[in-house]
C-alpha cells in the first residue's frame, strides 16, 4: 500500500512538472514573480451585427459576448456595430463598426493585433516590462509600451475637405490607403516597415497619418474634438462581460423611484439572474443633463433601487453590487436625443462567476 501511495505521488509530480514545461515552452505561462498566465481574449460587449471566425478555414458566425477568443481570429464589424474585448488583466479594445480584425499572435509574451480595415479605439498596459504589444495595418506597425489609442485604416487624404480648387479634385479621387494613429496618452513607437529607420515616437495628445507610399510626416496636435471623442470611447470600454443592457427601466424624472411600466423588464432581468450561479454589478448610467455630481448620485441611487426590487424576486443580496458613473461613460453622444436616451441606461456586468 506505501509502495503505492509513493508511485502515485510520483506520478502526479511528473505530470504537474510535465504540464508546466508544456506551459512555458509554448508561451502559456511566465515563471516569475507574480508567476503570469496567459489569458484567452473575451468578448465583453456587443452592439448590432459582428461576425467571426477562429480559424481561417471555418465559416464566419455570429460573435456574442463571453465568446473566448484564439490565436488566429478573425473579427467582422458591420454598419451600426461595435465589440469590446479585454485582451488581457487591464487592457482592452473597442473594435468599431465596419472594421476587420485579427489576433496574429497570441501568448503571454506577445500580442500581435492586425487592423485590416476600420477604427480600434484601446487601453494597453503591458504585463510586464518585456511585454510585446504591436498593432499592424497596411501601411504601419505601431509597438505599444503601455497607452491610450485610436487607429484608423482609411482611404483617401483626411485632409481633403479643406483643399480648395484643383487641389481638393485631386483629393477626391485620392485611394491610397493611410493609417491615423492617435495617442491620447503614453508613448507609441509608429514605423513603416519599408523606412524601418524612420520609426516616430507618438506621445501625448498628437497623430500621425502614414500612407502606403510616402515615409511617415511628422506628427501633429489632436483636436479637442478628436481628444473628446477618444475620451469618451475608451471610458465606455468593458473590461468585464455585460450580461445585459436595458433602456426599458423607467423612473421618475430627477428621482430613483422605478416607475410601475419598469416592473415586467426587471422581472425578466431577475429571472435570468437567478439561472446564473455570478456575481452581478448593477451600473447606472445618466445623459449629460443636470450638474455632473448630481447625474452620478442619481445614477448610484437608481442603482440601489434595482438591486432593492430584485432582491424582493429572489435574488441573493450578495449576488449584487451597485455603481453610479452619471454621464460619464456614455455610449453615444449627448448631442441628440437619440443618444441621450441610449446613454441612460442600466448595465449589468458579471464580475464572478
Amino acid at each position: 500500500m506505501k509502495k503505492f501511495t509513493v508511485i502515485s505521488v510520483l506520478t502526479i509530480i511528473l505530470l504537474s512538472t510535465l504540464t508546466v514545461l508544456f506551459l512555458v515552452k509554448t508561451d502559456r505561462i511566465l515563471l516569475r514573480a507574480p508567476v503570469l498566465f496567459q489569458e484567452e481574449p473575451l468578448v465583453t460587449y456587443v452592439v448590432g451585427k459582428a461576425k467571426f471566425k477562429q480559424l481561417n478555414d471555418e465559416p464566419l458566425q455570429d460573435l456574442l459576448v463571453g465568446t473566448r477568443l484564439k490565436q488566429g481570429a478573425l473579427i467582422q464589424t458591420e454598419k451600426n456595430s461595435l465589440v469590446d474585448i479585454r485582451l488581457h488583466r487591464n487592457t482592452a479594445l473597442r473594435v468599431a463598426a465596419e472594421t476587420t480584425l485579427r489576433i496574429d499572435y497570441l501568448s503571454i509574451r506577445k500580442l500581435l493585433i492586425k487592423v485590416e480595415g476600420g477604427s480600434i479605439f484601446g487601453k494597453f498596459k503591458k504585463l510586464f516590462d518585456q511585454h510585446n504589444i504591436k498593432i499592424n495595418t497596411p501601411t504601419s506597425t505601431a509597438s505599444i509600451r503601455g497607452t491610450e489609442i485610436a487607429i484608423k485604416v482609411i482611404k483617401g487624404d483626411p485632409e481633403a475637405k479643406k483643399k480648395k480648387g484643383k487641389k481638393a479634385e485631386n483629393a477626391a479621387k485620392d485611394e491610397e490607403l493611410r493609417t491615423v494613429v492617435f495617442g491620447l496618452s503614453g508613448i507609441l513607437e509608429v514605423f513603416k516597415p519599408a523606412f524601418r529607420e524612420q520609426t516616430v515616437l507618438l506621445s501625448n495628445r498628437n497623430k500621425l497619418t502614414i500612407a502606403q507610399s510616402t515615409p511617415p510626416g511628422n506628427p501633429e496636435k489632436m483636436t479637442d474634438e478628436e481628444i473628446q471623442e477618444l475620451q469618451s470611447v475608451l471610458n465606455s470600454l468593458h473590461y468585464y462581460e455585460v450580461l445585459l443592457i436595458s433602456e426599458k427601466i423607467l423612473f421618475k424624472t430627477g428621482s430613483a423611484k422605478i416607475l410601475k411600466p419598469s416592473f415586467p423588464e426587471l422581472d425578466l432581468i431577475a429571472k435570468k439572474l437567478l439561472k446564473r450561479d455570478a456575481k452581478i454589478l448593477i451600473e447606472g448610467h445618466t445623459d449629460n443633463v443636470g450638474p455632473a455630481f448630481g447625474n452620478q448620485t442619481l445614477s448610484l441611487n437608481r442603482a440601489r433601487a434595482i438591486q432593492k426590487y430584485l432582491q424582493t424576486r429572489g435574488v441573493k443580496p450578495d449576488m449584487l453590487q451597485v455603481a453610479g458613473y452619471g454621464e460619464s461613460k456614455p455610449i453615444m453622444a449627448n448631442t441628440t436625443k437619440k443618444g441621450r436616451a441610449r446613454n441612460r441606461r442600466v448595465e449589468f456586468v458579471v464580475i464572478d462567476e
